[in-house]
């Protein structure tokens, strides 16, 4: 179970954050820190989330913020990120969090020609 620096009574945003160590979790974390928010850092591969470790990250926190990520492959299609959110959502429903906030992205390689015609 996550362990708390501030009480409940304690005005400050208690957050929960998945995917922190990646590259937008890490600087997420980093803000939420420096104006003072109780931070839960959740890191784990997506893959081997199970709902009772998310349940347990996010109980008593008034929100969650979701940075995971997952690789894109131009072979198959990634379920993985959709399947995490579920468990997520779920396990919010669970524990009575009702405010989610995703960060995703994806990045792509454009090829651009300079030829000159």
């Amino acid at each position: 179970m996550p362990t708390s620096a501030t009480t409940r009574s304690d005005a400050t945003p208690k957050i929960t954050v998945l995917g922190a160590t990646g590259p937008t979790g890490r600087h997420i974390v980093t803000l939420a820190l420096s104006r003072g928010h109780d931070i839960t850092a959740f890191v784990r591969s997506p893959e081997k989330v199970a709902e009772t470790a998310l349940r347990e990250a996010i109980e008593g926190r008034d929100a969650v913020i979701s940075a995971l990520g997952t690789p894109a492959s131009p072979f198959k299609e990634v379920t993985l990120l959709s399947s995490a959110t579920k468990a997520l959502v779920d396990a919010m429903k669970a524990e009575q969090v009702s405010r989610l906030v995703a960060v995703t992205g994806t990045a792509g390689r454009v090829a651009v020609s300079s030829s000159t015609s």
